[in-house]
């Protein structure tokens, strides 16, 4: 007896379920290092940055240092991450030759990156609970003040890289080349978007500069909803955060739909 296709809905369910749990295996096999990594790393740049103030701590609006520096480096700890893990997954799926798996399977590009996001959020979630836990360690503990406002910024976030990631490794033929996206472009942009320093603490022309980096209103939206201080409304920064996160995952669905250097 010959059993009639498989039917499938709007969306294919167990094939995305498939692919996130392979993706979140993927990452904890590596746990140790995509995890707790930039956890060490914030720490010790935390360290650093109290070692060097010494007495003279800064505080901003009422705030203390590490209450402004805590959402920074869990953002920016995020958003690579969450730029690695979708772009890594890609990368070595293209070069390993598993790409053809996926696209001869009933997985059309929507569900492909649909499963990418929902992994890489889970993903990035983590690391940037491990970095507040490791930097919660110096005697600062910050709860957020709106939680939904925090996940609106941070999913924003989350996706917009996730896209860009994806991008990235679609348009890169070998590893030196995504690693140059992520260390002259990706970098850049997240160390000079606000992290570790207030607006008003540039200079005139810089701050111009830095609000043309959409990563800014991500980061201080973000602290806004963990802290209440802000250099920007909230609601202008989830607006350029979203508007960025669609722009961006947008294109990344068109070119894995066409099979923009994948298929060929």
């Amino acid at each position: 007896m010959i059993e009639a296709p498989r039917k499938y809905g709007i969306l294919n369910q167990m094939g995305v379920t498939t692919f996130i749990r392979r993706e979140l295996a993927r990452e904890w096999r590596f746990f140790r290092y995509t995890v707790f990594g930039p956890a060490l790393q914030a720490a010790l740049f935390a360290a650093v940055f109290l070692l060097a103030a010494g007495d003279k701590m800064i505080t901003f609006d009422e705030i203390g240092f590490l209450e402004f520096l805590i959402p920074g480096m869990m953002m920016s700890a995020a958003m690579q991450k969450a730029f690695e893990s979708g772009a890594f997954s890609l990368m070595d799926d293209k070069l390993s030759g598993q790409i053809g798996d996926f696209l001869s399977a009933p997985f059309n590009a929507f569900e492909w990156l649909l499963s990418y996001t929902v992994s890489t959020f889970v993903v990035s979630a983590l690391t940037a609970l491990t970095v507040w836990g490791a930097l919660c360690l110096f005697g600062t503990v910050v709860i957020p003040q709106n939680p939904l406002l925090l996940l609106g910024f941070f999913a924003a976030a989350s996706i917009a890289f996730t896209a860009f990631g994806i991008l990235s490794a679609i348009i890169s033929d070998k590893w030196d080349s995504l690693s140059a996206k992520e260390v002259f472009i990706l970098a850049p942009l997240v160390l000079l978007s606000g992290s570790f320093f207030p607006l008003n603490a540039l200079p005139g022309e810089w701050q111009i500069a830095l609000l043309f980096n959409p990563i800014f209103y991500m980061i201080d939206g973000f602290r806004y909803a963990m802290t209440g201080y802000q250099d920007n409304p909230p609601e202008l920064g989830m607006l350029v955060a979203w508007f960025t996160a669609i722009i961006m995952w947008v294109a990344a669905f068109i070119c894995l739909k066409r099979g923009y250097r994948i298929k060929s």
